[in-house]
């Protein structure tokens, strides 16, 4: 079995915010960066080629709408 493992750097951010006492927004950042680019070839007709190439460099971005049904935990029974 062949093996192989490849290092990535990640950053993340995030930020919610309350609008009501059990509903709220967020928003999310990831920026990863590949330390060893992957790149496919193909040889096909003599010559070999770049087929398809991973970026090096990947953002990503997530918004959602939280809400909480049960809102007891900051109330005293």
């Amino acid at each position: 079995m062949n093996r192989r493992t490849d290092g990535i750097l990640e950053a993340l951010g995030g930020a919610r915010f309350r609008i009501a006492s059990g509903l709220g927004v967020f928003a999310l950042a990831a920026f990863d960066v590949d330390l060893t680019p992957h790149r496919y070839v193909t040889d096909a007709g003599g010559g070999r080629g770049p087929s398809f190439a991973l970026p090096r460099f990947r953002p990503a971005a997530f918004a959602g709408v939280s809400y909480v049904f049960d809102d007891s935990r900051g109330r005293s029974r």
